[in-house]
């Protein structure tokens, strides 16, 4: 009797182990860009790699603050931390309430100017944020997307400052939408992701396999940063698509930014990958 439930318990473990193993340590997604869906893809590469070593867990947004030269990182686990431009030091960190409405993982991070930033949480929540000591970060408000669709997920945030607009997209799935929000009045607009001229799907392809895991706005572009065959997404913001960028020694990303030199894009923290580095890439 001993014996066999030894030998019972002992089967558990090796399947319990299995599973485990599966799920932390099997690639969640194709990382190479030849491996993309579609044709009409450009190249570029990484020209310059940074360890992430300030001790930040489970790294998923990053937003460059222009005031103060440092970056905004945000988690799988609601942390929202600032960091020095060296990423070795950690400048202040909060973790971020999940309730009133059930933020979920808060993997988009954009820096609004003068102090303020938005968080938005996976179950289509924006939570926004003030510097009110130079080490010390404050919710100040959040509120639930209008229109958002709960079977979907967020993980990416990016700002247009010109029009006062938050711009966070479906992470996952097909039938991807672009979630553009006014921040003074909360109003949303949204508009599917479409592939403009250029851009095909291969046959048997499905172009949906790409992410939106990070997102930034730059010179009146969006730039989406996609786990799934480490590349860079350019589009309009009426949601079409100009450019899918292949990135040269990317292993998955899951957020992106910019500096005064060029994009800052942050490793993914996954249980088979190596820490999450920072990557750089001058031109897109």
């Amino acid at each position: 009797m001993n014996k066999i439930f030894v030998g019972a318990l002992s089967a558990s473990i090796l399947v319990l182990g299995g599973a485990y193993y599966q799920f932390e340590y099997m690639p969640e997604v194709d990382p190479d860009f030849r491996n993309a869906p579609v044709t009409g893809m450009s190249k570029s590469k990484v020209t310059g790699k940074l360890p992430f070593t300030t001790q930040i867990a489970n790294p998923a947004g990053i937003s460059y603050n222009f005031d103060d030269n440092t970056y905004l990182v945000s988690t799988d686990d609601r942390v929202f931390a600032e960091v020095a431009a060296d990423f070795t030091q950690v400048l202040s960190s909060f973790v971020i309430n999940n309730k009133p409405y059930g933020t979920g993982d808060t993997e988009g991070v954009t820096y609004l100017g003068n102090g303020k930033a938005a968080a938005v949480g996976e179950n289509g929540v924006v939570v926004l944020l003030s510097k009110a000591q130079p080490d010390l970060w404050v919710e100040t408000s959040r509120f639930e997307i209008d229109g958002f669709n709960q079977s979907t997920q967020l993980g990416s945030a990016a700002y247009d400052p010109s029009t006062n607009t938050l711009y966070t997209a479906q992470k996952k799935a097909s039938n991807k939408v672009l979630y553009a929000i006014n921040l003074e009045t909360q109003a949303v607009v949204i508009t599917p992701l479409t592939l403009g001229a250029g851009i095909a799907q291969k046959p048997n392809g499905d172009w949906s396999d790409f992410y939106v895991a990070g997102l930034d706005f730059n010179k009146g572009k969006l730039h989406a940063v996609s786990e799934a065959f480490s590349s860079v997404i350019t589009m309009d913001l009426n949601g079409v698509i100009t450019a899918i960028t292949g990135i040269e020694g990317l292993s998955e990303s899951a957020g992106i930014t910019h500096n005064t030199k060029g994009y800052v894009l942050i490793g993914d923290a996954e249980g088979y990958l190596p820490d999450p580095p920072i990557y750089f890439i001058e031109a897109l």
